[in-house]
């Protein structure tokens, strides 16, 4: 707006009070309101930022004092009235940091690119943005976890809906420019607000913050562990895997008869082999991992999950969501990205199962009786964090439709954010998750201490700031920073320090407790997957260095990589813990320690056919695609290499078929171990137990 007597932009007056209210029903005039204002950042903060900021905290304090906090437990929690008051302020306080912290780093993007630089009208577009959430905090008067994050997520979706729509008319830029600032912006306060919320949860488990139900050492013990999920949670992991498994021999299969899709889409190569890879990391592998996290939990801090109501829900909104998932990928509904395949709503559901397992989780762990927090809860909590930054940032896009969207980063960016994803999805997920599975199920296995504690923490603190770097390794001589590629190299090569300790550690453990291997199959399985983690381990590193990635690069040789991992490892592991678990919930023995050994055998043959073939016809591929004649030109076509890797893919498909055959013994042996079942009903220690433990 102009100022009529000095025709210079008005300062104060500029935005009116109404904006709010404008801002919900025509938000476009709004946005042209502030491209013509130039109002001061003390007139912004006073007049709206303050207020906005103030809006949450208060409503939180009013709610929580009046009705407590429902999670998922019976009764709500309250808590005392300072503790109460410390956590309104500090939840003011963040609210106040991220509106000026936003504010500079949007200021500073705009100098960059050449938009308007006023500080004050950044802290106002701020104030726009941040808006519709203090409205929607309205909800924070009946605090319910489930209620508040159902309004929360719809309403987040619309601020970053006026943000994209309103920055390019407020700072005077382009749509494409306004598309990456916004981007941008959007992606440092995801950032922020997954590293306040790992900082809430470190401060919460040291003891620093207020004690949830019984505290520490608590004198009471009506502690029952809430075992059947867990239960639930075992059974369906082996069911995935039985799925996961079948789609990955069905895609092996179509590699040496590409006509068995019989001219269906839905069984095309590309759509069975994402189904496969979808169904054994996010439904066998994430299921095995929250029912081994919820077990392992409830023993390292002597008391039930935290809100095993809200752990119920987890379990089945994690399998539907991975259901529908799977469906919708046959049907054909693909967001283009490794391991992140599926659409936006999918996605927003993800995040929202996530959250509930991190409160279910972290809240047990904030409830211990125990004070120390084993290392196993470490490898789990880090799991939980960093797969929750890693989705969102990942998975930020453009809505289109319901069934289509498009990412919101471009080219090498997209490479770059993608691989930092990918790779540490793997790392965090597939390594970090099932050595909090290791480090709790080997001990009790082998009926051994963890050799070295000291040497795990370590480990876990090397593993954790060294493997976030190591993704750009996937980008060896693509168009990304030689900078870039060359810091993914070397940090893939620390970890190898890391690896190899808990290899180490994980094998001294189990040294005093070699007889048990004669006679315990689940023993034997965790050994030999300690194994095949200290060959993925060295063999990954390796294939980071730039002069080894050339040949093996988008060649069968990564596959086989992959493998070593997936089905030496994690699968293996995950054997291993399932033949020692589910006797101890049923409170029975295993079903048939012969089928166990028959399935140890077939996984350890299928897993190596696997690995070699997929060495044999990786090295070849790679030698080949490298050979050039005397003109330069390649000397061997595409297709005649891949018709000369057609017997590697056989054996391949024979190696899958072994794998799985094992994996159907096991399905069937732990069926006869429960059925006719109920899981037993286990306690908590007593308080003057977990007091010694704690000592």
């Amino acid at each position: 707006m102009i100022d009529e007597g000095s025709g210079s932009l008005a300062v104060t007056t500029s935005i009116p009070a109404s904006m709010m209210l404008r801002l919900l029903i025509r938000p476009r005039s709004v946005f042209r309101l502030l491209a013509d204002a130039d109002p001061a950042p003390l007139v912004v903060f006073f007049k709206f930022a303050l207020w906005l900021g103030l809006l949450p905290p208060l409503f939180a304090y009013i709610g929580a004092s009046t009705f407590g906090w429902r999670v998922g437990v019976v009764e709500p929690l309250f808590l005392p009235q300072p503790t109460l008051i410390a956590i309104s302020i500090a939840y003011f306080c963040s609210l106040l940091f991220g509106f000026f912290s936003a504010s500079i780093i949007s200021r500073w993007m705009a100098v960059t690119y050449g938009a308007r630089d006023s500080l004050g009208v950044h802290l106002a577009m701020m104030v726009i943005v941040g808006a519709p959430l203090a409205i929607a905090s309205l909800m924070h008067l009946y605090p319910n976890a489930l209620l508040n994050a159902v309004v929360f997520v719809p309403t987040m979706i619309w601020s970053m809906y006026l943000l994209y729509r309103g920055l390019p008319t407020i700072l005077h830029t382009t749509p494409e420019q306004g598309m990456l600032m916004a981007s941008s912006i959007i992606g440092y306060l995801l950032v922020a607000a997954v590293s306040l919320l790992g900082l809430t949860v470190f401060l919460w488990v040291m003891g620093i913050g207020p004690a949830l139900g019984v505290g520490y050492l608590s004198t009471t013990n009506d502690q029952t562990y809430s075992d059947r999920v867990v239960t639930t949670l075992v059974l369906l992991a082996i069911a995935w895997s039985i799925v996961g498994m079948t789609a990955g021999v069905w895609a092996a299969a179509q590699l040496v008869w590409p006509t068995l899709d019989f001219g269906q889409s839905w069984l095309s190569y590309g759509k069975v082999r994402t189904l496969h890879t979808n169904a054994v990391i996010f439904g066998f592998g994430v299921t095995a991992l929250m029912g081994t996290a919820f077990y392992s939990v409830q023993r390292t801090s002597h008391v039930r999950l935290f809100a095993p109501g809200l752990a119920w829900f987890t379990c089945w909104a994690w399998q539907i969501t991975v259901l529908i998932g799977g469906l919708s990928l046959l049907a054909g509904y693909n967001a283009g990205k490794e391991y992140a395949e599926l659409e936006w709503p999918l996605d927003i559901a993800i995040t929202v199962a996530w959250v509930c397992f991190a409160v279910v989780f972290f809240g047990t762990i904030a409830r211990r009786r125990i004070k120390p927090i084993y290392v196993s809860n470490w490898f789990y909590g880090g799991l939980i964090i960093v797969i929750a930054m890693l989705h969102i940032v990942n998975s930020l896009a453009l809505p289109v439709t319901l069934t289509k969207s498009y990412s919101l980063y471009a080219g090498a960016q997209d490479a770059i954010v993608q691989w930092w994803y990918g790779h540490n999805a793997v790392g965090f997920l597939l390594t970090g998750g099932f050595l909090g599975m290791m480090y709790y199920f080997l001990p009790k296995q082998a009926e051994q201490p963890i050799w070295s504690y000291r040497l795990s923490i370590v480990a876990f603190w090397a593993f954790t700031y060294s493997y976030i770097w190591a993704g750009p390794h996937h980008l060896h001589y693509n168009s990304i920073p030689e900078w870039v590629q060359s810091l993914g190299m070397v940090m893939s090569l620390v970890l190898l320090a890391p690896s190899w300790a808990t290899m180490v550690n994980g094998i001294m453990t189990v040294s005093g407790a070699y007889e048990k291997l004669r006679t315990d199959p689940a023993m034997k399985f965790i050994v030999l997957s300690l194994a095949f983690y200290g060959l993925a381990t060295f063999e990954g590193p390796m294939m980071s260095i730039k002069s080894i990635n050339v040949v093996s690069h988008f060649t069968e040789w990564t596959i086989g990589h992959v493998h070593s991992g997936a089905l030496g490892w994690n699968a293996l592991i995950t054997f291993g813990t399932f033949y020692f678990l589910v006797p101890r919930l049923m409170g029975s023995k295993l079903y048939s320690v012969k089928l166990a050994n028959w399935h140890f055998w077939l996984a350890l043959a299928g897993t190596m056919l696997y690995i070699v073939a997929m060495w044999g016809a990786g090295v070849s591929q790679g030698l080949l695609w490298l050979n050039i004649d005397d003109m330069g030109e390649l000397r061997y076509s595409f297709t005649d290499i891949m018709a000369a890797t057609v017997p590697y893919y056989v054996i391949r498909l024979l190696a899958g078929a072994v794998f799985l055959v094992g994996a159907l013994l096991m399905a069937y042996n732990l069926y006869r171990t429960v059925s006719g079942k109920r899981t037993i009903e286990v306690h908590a220690p007593s308080a003057d137990d977990a007091a010694g433990a704690s000592a």
